[in-house]
C-alpha cells in the first residue's frame, strides 16, 4: 500500500469530513479496502480515523459554540447502542459480503445527497424548541423533531458500526430535513459521530480486529485535515462539497460492487 498516497487521501478526507460533519469513514473505509487492506481491518482502522477526525472537528465546533449539546446527547443515547450492535454484526459477517453491502449503502447515501430534498419534517409529539448562540453572536432558533430524528440516530449508529463510517452521512441530511440550520447540523453531527465511532471502535478493539500500524501513518493527516476543515467551515458552502462527495461515493460504490 502506497503510504504517501494514503496520507494525501487522509488529508482530504479529514478536511471534507469536518466541513460536512460526517467523520470521513464513508470515504476512508472503501478507500482502504480498494487499496488492498483486509475488510475487517479496514473497517477498524477507519473507525480509529473517524474517532480522531470527529474529535478534532467537534472540539473546534464546541469552541465556536455551534454544537447543540442537548440534542447531541439525546441522539447519542440511541446511536451508541446501535453502533455497538452494528460492530458486533460486522465482525461476524464475511468481508466479501460486507463489501457488497457497503457498495449498496454508498449508492443509497449518494442518492440521498443528490436528491436535494427541501421538505421540512414537522411533528408535535416529540418536538423540542432549541436555540444555539454561536461565539460570534449569531443566534439559531429551531425545533428538533425527535419522532423523526431518534430512529435516524439509531440507524446511523448501526451503519457506523457495520461499515466503519461514523454515520454522519445519514445524520447531517436528516438534521437539515428536520429544519435545523446547516452550521448547527454539521457541528452537532460531528459530536454524535465521535460517540458512535468510539463505541464501534472499542468493540473492534476488544475483539482484536485492529492493527495500529496502519492507523499511525495517517492519523496526523486526518487530524490536520479535520482541523483545517472545521476552521474554514463557515467560509465554505457545504452544497459545493456535498455534490463532489456524492459523485465520489458513486465511484467508490461501483468499484466495490465490481470487485
Amino acid at each position: 500500500m502506497e503510504i504517501a498516497l494514503l496520507i494525501l487521501i487522509s488529508l482530504a478526507i479529514g478536511f471534507f469530513a469536518a466541513i460536512l460533519g460526517i467523520g470521513g469513514g464513508v470515504i476512508l473505509t472503501p478507500a482502504l479496502i480498494l487499496l488492498g487492506m483486509e475488510t475487517h481491518i479496514a473497517i477498524s482502522v477507519s473507525l480509529g480515523g473517524v474517532v480522531l477526525t470527529s474529535l478534532v472537528s467537534s472540539l473546534e465546533y464546541l469552541r465556536q459554540r455551534l454544537v447543540d449539546l442537548k440534542l447531541a446527547l439525546i441522539m447519542i443515547a440511541v446511536s451508541a447502542p446501535g453502533a455497538l450492535a452494528g460492530a458486533y454484526l460486522s465482525i461476524e459477517t464475511p468481508g466479501t459480503v460486507l463489501e457488497k453491502m457497503m457498495g449498496l449503502f454508498l449508492l443509497a447515501m449518494a442518492g440521498l445527497m443528490l436528491a436535494n430534498m427541501e421538505m421540512k419534517v414537522v411533528d408535535r409529539v416529540l418536538s423540542i424548541e432549541r436555540q444555539v448562540k454561536a461565539k460570534d453572536g449569531t443566534k439559531f432558533s429551531y425545533h428538533a423533531h425527535l419522532l423523526f430524528l431518534l430512529p435516524v440516530g439509531m440507524a446511523a449508529g448501526f451503519a457506523a458500526g457495520l461499515f466503519g463510517i461514523g454515520g454522519g452521512v445519514m445524520i447531517v441530511p436528516s438534521l437539515l430535513l428536520s429544519g435545523i440550520p446547516a452550521q448547527v447540523a454539521v457541528a452537532t453531527s460531528s459530536l454524535m459521530v465521535n460517540a458512535s465511532a468510539d463505541a464501534s471502535f472499542l468493540t473492534y478493539l476488544a475483539k482484536g480486529e485492529f492493527d495500529l500500524s496502519y492507523l499511525l501513518p495517517i492519523a496526523p493527516a486526518l487530524m490536520i485535515g479535520a482541523y483545517a476543515g472545521a476552521r474554514l467551515s463557515r467560509k465554505v458552502k457545504p452544497a459545493h462539497t456535498k455534490a463532489l462527495l456524492a459523485c465520489l461515493l458513486v465511484i467508490l460504490a461501483a468499484m466495490l460492487l465490481l470487485r
